[in-house]
């Protein structure tokens, strides 16, 4: 049976959408190349600010903290929302291989020098590395408690979907480094995918059952 993903609302908008989506974009590239040139550690939000044409509360506004500028991009809620809302009719693995594959022509293939780029600091920078930790858990209580709302059966308790969550969660993460960090040639992508088919057969409970013409949202 074929997976088809949803159709992604990360590329669609109102105006006011889109140009908030361009100024991060552009204070993003901006700061990906001052790291780049002078170190994450000797380039201020300031800095980034003036070569980007915006104001440093922007900055903040957008992203909360300089650290935040790396960690986080468009695609994050769209990624979450979706993940969130495939759970009500696939178990996680499959919802998160959905909502990975939904941003893929734009996260993985569009935007993979600067997503590359970006992703060395996850794991070259220690406070870069932490706020992602810090970020990574407050997904993995977000699906968790959503994984244990649904009709999944046997039911999930709190317990058994933290672990299972974090073991997706944190098993891509673990794939974006190897590839990142280049102990991986494949694409992140690819990487991905196959991270999700190593967790995979260590699974809980099954999601719930589809009808063959079922296999996609509504």
């Amino acid at each position: 049976m074929s997976r088809r993903p949803p159709q992604s609302s990360a590329r669609v908008g109102g105006l006011k959408d889109r140009k908030r989506v361009a100024a991060m974009r552009q204070i993003q590239v901006v700061a990906v190349r001052l790291f780049d040139e002078h170190g994450f550690d000797h380039v201020t939000v300031e800095e980034i600010a003036a070569q980007a044409d915006a104001s440093p509360s922007s900055v903040y506004r957008y992203f909360g903290t300089k650290e935040g500028i790396l960690i986080q991009d468009e695609y994050d809620e769209h990624l979450l929302s979706t993940t969130l809302r495939l759970l009500t009719r696939h178990d996680i693995y499959t919802a998160a291989e959905l909502a990975l594959r939904d941003i893929g022509p734009d996260h993985f293939q569009k935007d993979q020098d600067l997503t590359s780029r970006r992703g060395r600091y996850f794991f070259e920078v220690p406070s870069v590395r932490a706020a992602l930790y810090l970020r990574m858990n407050d997904a993995v209580m977000m699906i968790s408690e959503a994984l244990v709302a649904s009709n999944h059966s046997p039911r999930y308790d709190l317990l058994r979907a933290h672990v299972v969550v974090n073991s997706v969660l944190w098993g891509l993460l673990a794939a974006t480094e190897d590839v990142v960090m280049g102990r991986s040639d494949e694409p992140l992508e690819v990487a991905l995918q196959r991270a999700l088919e190593a967790i995979r057969p260590h699974a809980g409970p099954a999601g719930p059952a589809q009808d063959a013409g079922s296999d996609g949202p509504a």
